[in-house]
């Protein structure tokens, strides 16, 4: 169905209660709640900078992230973050970049992007994190750093919907509890919370005691 209010109202009055993640987000002593994600850097950019053409519908983000990529920028901090994997299989992400659960693991530099999920899309035709489910208790985190050069983060967009981006090399996918990001002083760039632009030195994102809980068709 492509009517979101008739969607709503068929939800509501069908009456079905689907449990969904929800994260606890920590900016400089303040707590707010997410239900979507929480970004920096390129995808970031885009989503706030298109703003100034906004006329142009949904295809705002494909323009700007044309502009974007021609004039890449990068931004320096420090990502720390627990590895968490609720799975056993061994070909999962996590295992493959060797990250064991609960052990913390810090990358500082420069990166180009920073974006992190609770939830399987980020859009309509945005698939962020395929293997997501509602409840799954993880936040799903992708990160590339600036060393990845210029067609990492061109691959990474150009994969969005379908859900290949996870897999472009240079783009780092691991699921995980909990991360934080801090820069020197004021986190440069756009930093944005369920796409709403914030400012702040460090953001802590993990996942809230207890789920949201929402009508579902």
């Amino acid at each position: 169905m492509k009517n979101p209010v008739l969607c709503t109202a068929l939800a509501a009055a069908r009456g079905k209660i689907l449990p969904v993640n929800l994260a606890e987000v920590e900016l400089d002593g303040r707590k707010i709640y997410s239900f979507l994600s929480s970004g920096w850097g390129l995808l970031s950019d885009i989503d706030v900078e298109s703003e100034v053409i906004r006329g142009f519908g949904e295809a705002r983000f494909t323009l700007w992230s044309f502009f974007r990529l021609a004039s890449l920028r990068s931004y320096q901090g420090k990502l720390s973050f627990i590895p968490w994997d609720v799975t056993d299989n061994p070909e999962s992400a996590n295992r493959k970049l060797g990250y064991e659960n609960g052990v913390e693991q810090t990358v500082e530099g420069d990166f180009v992007n920073v974006y992190s999920t609770c939830q399987s899309h980020i859009g309509t035709d945005l698939i962020f994190a395929p293997d997501a489910a509602p409840n799954d208790r993880v936040i799903h985190l992708t990160f590339i750093e600036r060393s990845a050069g210029r067609m990492a983060p061109t691959q990474f967009l150009l994969n969005l919907d379908k859900g290949d981006h996870i897999n472009v090399c240079g783009v780092k996918y691991v699921t995980v509890k909990e991360f934080t990001l801090k820069g020197e002083g004021t986190l440069p760039g756009n930093l944005t919370i369920d796409g709403e632009r914030v400012i702040g030195e460090t953001l802590t994102v993990r996942l809230a005691p207890k789920p949201l809980h929402v009508f579902s068709l």
